[in-house]
């Protein structure tokens, strides 16, 4: 049993060291385009929440990178799309982001799910 509850305990700690991934649910307060790699050159402010609650190791800020610039992942450009229907349609979003891979400090999407109204 002690071995077992020093796995378990291990494994999560080697997880969190190897990069954390959480789920961000609220609406978008805020977008944000730069012709730049900086912040990965697009992100959204999200309402409500800071995005480290969600038990990320990231700045402890509302914004969330979606990598515009191409560094991390090439879907970036089109997540970013997808948050500024969002935003104009005044819906929720679903962001999973990690904190494996930041820009600047801040997490970085890896997807986003627009929510109809319920």
């Amino acid at each position: 049993m002690r071995k077992l509850i020093a796995v378990v305990a291990l494994s999560l700690a080697c997880a969190h060291a190897l990069g954390f991934e959480g789920v961000v649910e609220a609406k978008i307060k805020r977008t944000l385009a730069h012709n730049g790699p900086a912040w990965g050159g697009c992100m959204v402010e999200l309402v409500g929440t800071p995005v480290r609650d969600s038990g990320l190791a990231c700045a402890n800020f509302r914004w969330v990178s979606f990598d515009c610039a191409g560094e991390l992942w090439r879907e970036g450009e089109r997540m970013f799309d997808l948050a500024l229907l969002a935003f104009a349609m005044d819906r929720r979003v679903r962001i999973l982001a990690t904190d494996e891979e930041q820009k600047d400090g801040y997490c970085v999407a890896m997807r986003i799910d627009a929510l109809a109204e319920e």
